[in-house]
């Protein structure tokens, strides 16, 4: 006997990702390095259920990292920039679900190409001081970035495993976080202790987000899977 199964999502990613990095030479204890790195992405649709539409991307980050040591204090940091294009392809679909040109008649525009720009700065810096051979303190402050996903942005279909029917949204801008902390620690041979105050804060979080329709009930699809 044979069995054949049929994947209705088939979902072609090719990425390439490169990586340039420079160290300086070592100037009176002073360690610096700096580069770009980043990647490109292309995707292709190749089943007969959609999830996200084709698209591509490139990334492309620069970046300075810093390290200093002193008899008794430690210091090091960095700082990076990151852009991000994105394009998204039109799909539209007969009346069978089969991708179909856009001047037929009949046909359902399942995802609108769009374009979208996001660059974002992260860094952080920190430092370690020694009190004694037993007693240090840590300080770091930082600040992250990320971009939305293809699926945040532009997804419009059932997602199985999950089991709801996704839809991205392409105003979502880029999200943020400013995060401190601070140890206090101390070692000795019997014991190890430290304590730990941390904060993180996070602009324009990226969340699901179930929707509602005018009854107060689950906006859904098919019956199977709520929005």
């Amino acid at each position: 006997y044979w069995i054949i199964i049929v994947h209705s999502n088939y979902f072609l990613l090719n990425t390439f990702n490169y990586d340039v990095r420079y160290v300086l030479p070592e100037k009176n204890g002073w360690l610096i390095s700096t580069g770009i790195n980043g990647m490109k992405q292309n995707s292709s649709n190749k089943g007969t259920e959609y999830l996200v539409p084709e698209y591509g991307l490139f990334d492309v980050g620069e970046f300075v990292m810093v390290h200093k040591s002193w008899s008794k204090l430690d210091i090091s940091g960095g700082i990076r920039y990151d852009n991000r294009f994105q394009k998204g392809k039109d799909l539209f679909l007969d009346s069978l679900g089969k991708k179909a040109e856009a001047d037929l008649t009949n046909t359902e525009h399942r995802f609108a190409a769009f374009n979208s720009t996001f660059s974002g700065i992260s860094g952080s810096l920190g430092m370690a001081y020694q009190f004694s051979e037993k007693v240090y303190l840590k300080l770091n402050a930082s600040r992250g970035y990320r971009a939305p996903n293809i699926g945040e942005l532009a997804a419009n279909g059932e997602h199985e495993v999950a089991g709801r029917y996704e839809i991205g949204d392409p105003h979502l801008k880029s999200e943020s976080s400013l995060q401190f902390d601070i140890g206090l620690g101390m070692n000795t041979k019997q014991n190890t202790a430290e304590l730990d105050l941390f904060n993180n804060s996070i602009n324009n979080f990226v969340y699901l987000h179930k929707l509602s329709n005018l009854a107060g009930g689950d906006s859904v699809i098919d019956i199977a899977n709520p929005i």
